[in-house]
């Protein structure tokens, strides 16, 4: 409270005093706020800093509890849903052995690839002179590459290779039936090509576009068809949709009822939001990924007039198709991305789709989508060792398993020998480590190892322990991923 003047004084004085008293109170207010201003950079990262104590305190006391039961058998791992596109057409002709030893070494097992696309790049644009008259070099050096890395391909059927014109699909299908017989009868490879893409965003294909349901289905029908006569046993994939067109009226509702069965996997593309916050993009995950492909493999919308049911694929993602809104691209490189592949691959697992296919190994250019630094003799970023986490700890069968978790996901699986128990748990929560308990069923007591995917990298050798009273108890680091290799 500001003290009154001596009543001794006059007016005008008193005037003059509370007017100089109001002078220094505004000098003095300005000074603070200049002091407040000229801290602020120091006091905003100490605020975080407590902030995020404060909740990682609070996420890392006991309560996620995931309990696991290895004599149950839930269904078959399948490898192809870590699958990855191949590196760009103008980066790599399959003649790159490094590129063959980083799928190996990840045992990635499916590779998407425009073959057509690539070897027309190559041969600049005269794969054919004619449908019959073809130079089938390029494409079989792609696809001989894809095999010795211990892959299988995904064939995508798009693009043109020279010989005939545009949307003359009687043509294609003369063109497509040489294909199939070279890979899949003749086998001049050794092995068979057993999925097949037809086009790819048929709407927006830089390649060539078909613009419409009804052409798009004259293309399933009269190429695909083709394709099958020569065998009946490859699969084909559409309509590579650009994003999940998953309306009653969108394309892949009108391919699944207008292709006289002759689809096998219904497959679109689905990117996260450039224009999200980093942790809802996480958190939409599970619908993008779960949710459309259980939909798809369940719906009405998505079921033939004869009652066929398709296998679901998302045949590319990313954690985004293009920069970030908030300009940060190095999220593309980092675990960030990590994180964001190995809730997609576990996702999909869970909703048991067919193939899962992440955009892509490398790109020319800045790379931001790829994985591998080809500029730098392929050498991986952070995100390429969620692959190889999935590749080399995963079993051969999923089992049971049950707990609630927060910002947690989670992969359970047994080796073929029944003597190893795979775990990999995804922490995708930004700010805060979380605290996890796996309670292994009928199994007192082991050793395990832990391997870690976090901000620093990967951790190539695993960390070993024991567990005793069936529980393996650990604290994961904020955006991680974290394989446990538990021996029973």
């Amino acid at each position: 409270m500001r003290p009154a003047p001596p009543a001794s004084i006059t007016g005008k004085e008193q005037e003059r005093v509370l007017m100089k008293q109001a002078g220094y109170l505004r000098r003095f207010g300005l000074l603070v706020l200049l002091f407040i201003l000229a801290a602020l950079p120091l006091l905003l990262p100490l605020l975080a800093h407590l902030e995020d104590s404060m909740l990682s305190s609070a996420d890392s006391v006991p309560g996620n509890l995931i309990t696991l039961d290895p004599s149950s058998q839930v269904g078959p791992v399948n490898p192809l849903v870590w699958g990855i596109g191949a590196p760009g057409r103008e980066i790599w002709n399959g003649d790159d052995p490094l590129v063959i030893q980083r799928i190996r070494e990840a045992h990635i097992k499916l590779i998407r690839i425009g073959a057509i696309q690539y070897s027309n790049y190559h041969l600049g644009g005269y794969t054919c002179t004619a449908p019959t008259h073809c130079d089938f070099s390029d494409m079989d050096q792609l696809l001989h590459a894809i095999f010795a890395a211990g892959a299988e391909p995904l064939f995508t059927v798009a693009g043109y290779p020279g010989g005939f014109a545009p949307h003359d699909w009687s043509s294609y299908a003369i063109f497509m039936q040489q294909v199939v017989e070279r890979y899949n009868r003749e086998l001049v490879l050794g092995n068979k090509v057993r999925y097949w893409e037809m086009w790819n965003e048929p709407q927006i294909e830089g390649d060539g576009t078909i613009p419409t349901m009804q052409e798009y289905a004259d293309f399933i029908n009269t190429v695909g068809g083709a394709m099958k006569a020569v065998d009946p046993d490859l699969k084909l994939v559409a309509p590579a949709a650009p994003f999940a067109d998953l309306s009653s009226n969108g394309w892949v509702s009108y391919i699944a009822k207008q292709t006289n069965d002759l689809v096998d996997v219904l497959s679109w593309h689905d990117y996260g939001r450039y224009d999200a916050t980093d942790q809802d993009r996480l958190d939409q995950e599970q619908q993008m990924y779960e949710d459309n492909v259980t939909k798809v493999e369940t719906d009405a919308a998505f079921v033939s007039s004869t009652g066929k049911h398709y296998g679901a694929a998302i045949t590319e993602y990313n954690m985004a198709g293009q920069s970030l809104v908030d300009g940060d691209d190095s999220k593309f490189h980092s675990i960030y991305n990590a994180v964001f592949i190995a809730n997609a691959i576990i996702y999909a697992m869970r909703a048991k789709a067919e193939l899962y296919t992440f955009y892509l190994l490398a790109q020319l250019g800045p790379n931001r989508l790829g994985v591998l630094d080809y500029k730098n003799h392929w050498t991986p970023y952070i995100p390429y060792y969620t692959f190889l986490l999935f590749g080399n700890y995963s079993g051969t069968s999923l089992i049971g398993s049950s707990g609630d978790t927060d910002r947690l996901t989670y992969l359970a699986s047994r080796s073929q020998d029944g003597n190893t128990l795979y775990v990999i748990v995804v922490n995708s929560n930004m700010r805060a480590a979380q605290q996890v308990t796996l309670q292994i069923k009928d199994m007192p007591s082991g050793k395990y190892t832990t391997s870690l995917l976090d901000k620093n990298g990967y951790a190539t050798a695993g960390t070993p322990s024991s567990y005793t009273e069936g529980r393996i108890t650990s604290t994961l680091p904020a955006l991680s991923v974290t394989a446990f290799d538990i021996m029973l």
